[in-house]
């Protein structure tokens, strides 16, 4: 099972997925259900957007010295299961893609992959717009998304990052939040936001704001 949280700024607001793959399986001893582990070389990327096409990647496990080839069977979100050599993505949601193959002791062997479907990578709430560049504020050195913003406008990065590795010393993001006008003071108050999914009521949020005569905000957490 494997774990994320979403970047997102209030600019921004986040996101936690988790996916679990399940399928239940008739006529077999549940002793006999073996998870091959490291047999299977095949991944998908964790996050994908809606209309996006992938392939269903072949798959053999190696099982007390002999090759079984895994058929494979993918579980939609809707939790509706179907046999695909390849798929366009129109539900959004977490998918399951189950191998498995049966040996000749009758062994069930058995692993999942899963992956989340997405609407679109970033979202506005309000107005907005953003592009990829740099910024004239920082240089030609630090490249970034440009993002612009109305007035109770949020922008929404909807990719999850994978945080099961990172240390309280790890940023998550980092910002500048600079002017369109140069010398003119354009922010009040900014917030940033990291938000449970699952729990909408669990949340962290950061407020920024410019101090003194400072014409732009940085931040990262």
């Amino acid at each position: 099972m494997r774990k994320f949280k979403t970047l997102a700024i209030s600019i921004m607001s986040c996101v936690f997925a988790m996916s679990v793959g399940l399928l239940a399986w008739m006529g077999f001893d549940a002793s006999k259900i073996k998870n091959a582990g490291a047999s299977i070389s095949v991944e998908y990327k964790d996050v994908y957007t809606a209309g996006e096409t992938v392939v269903i990647q072949p798959a053999e496990f190696d099982y007390q010295g002999k090759k079984y080839g895994a058929n494979a069977v993918v579980r939609f979100p809707n939790g509706n299961t179907y046999i695909f050599d390849q798929l366009v993505l129109t539900e959004l949601g977490n998918y399951t893609i189950e191998y498995s193959a049966v040996a000749d002791d009758n062994t069930l062997l058995r692993e999942t992959r899963s992956f989340t479907v997405l609407a679109n990578t970033y979202s506005f709430s309000g107005e907005g717009s953003y592009e990829y560049g740099t910024n004239r504020y920082l240089g030609e050195n630090v490249q970034g998304l440009n993002v612009k913003l109305g007035r109770n406008s949020t922008f929404t990065i909807n990719t999850p990052i994978n945080v099961s590795n990172l240390t309280k010393d790890d940023s998550i993001f980092k910002f500048y939040a600079t002017p369109d006008m140069q010398g003119t003071a354009e922010i009040g108050w900014m917030y940033v936001r990291l938000t449970d999914a699952h729990d909408p009521e669990n949340w962290v949020e950061w407020i920024y704001q410019p101090v003194g005569t400072f014409q732009y905000v940085y931040g990262n957490a």
